[in-house]
């Protein structure tokens, strides 16, 4: 019984939890990217011109800016506790392009752009499903991803000048 016992206890994957991979870490990693340097997340630093009449729809945004930046730092608390080299990238250059426009005008192409950051969180989990805990993460994530989607659809339904 002794003999059982310790053997248990000598078990490799007893004395150590297994490590994640390295392409799972590289996987979190293009996700905190993509939801880091995300045009909303851009959008959300560059103040776009907005009338005094849009206040709701700017508020809207902020509040999904802030959604979109908790996951962000969700995945990188992540690969932080796993001992990555987090590179967090940093924003597309033709992103300066949208710097002057107003409100209005980006709603269509944020809507695009966050369904592509949805479509690469999806992604990512697939190649994460031999990481249970990463999976996990990117799958919240993605529900998160996708309700900020949502709302970006009703924003743009509500907003003269774009549809979607």
């Amino acid at each position: 019984m002794a003999m059982r016992k310790l053997k248990a206890e000598l078990q490799p994957d007893r004395i150590l939890p297994a490590m994640p991979d390295a392409a799972s870490n590289a996987a979190l990693n293009r996700v905190l990217i993509e939801l880091g340097r995300s045009l909303l997340q851009y959008v959300g630093e560059s103040w776009p011109w907005s009338p005094s009449s849009d206040e709701d729809t700017q508020r809207r945004l902020d509040a999904l800016v802030e959604r979109q930046r908790a996951e962000a730092e969700r995945v990188f608390n992540v690969l932080s506790r796993r001992e990555w080299n987090v590179d967090l990238g940093g924003y597309p250059t033709e992103y300066t392009d949208l710097h002057y426009l107003a409100l209005h005008h980006l709603l269509r192409l944020l809507l695009e752009s966050e369904a592509r950051v949805l479509d690469e969180i999806e992604r990512a989990a697939r190649e994460c499903a031999n990481d249970p805990p990463a999976a996990a993460l990117l799958t919240e994530a993605a529900a998160e991803q996708r309700a900020i989607v949502t709302e970006l659809r009703k924003l743009c339904r509500s907003t003269s000048g774009a549809a979607a």
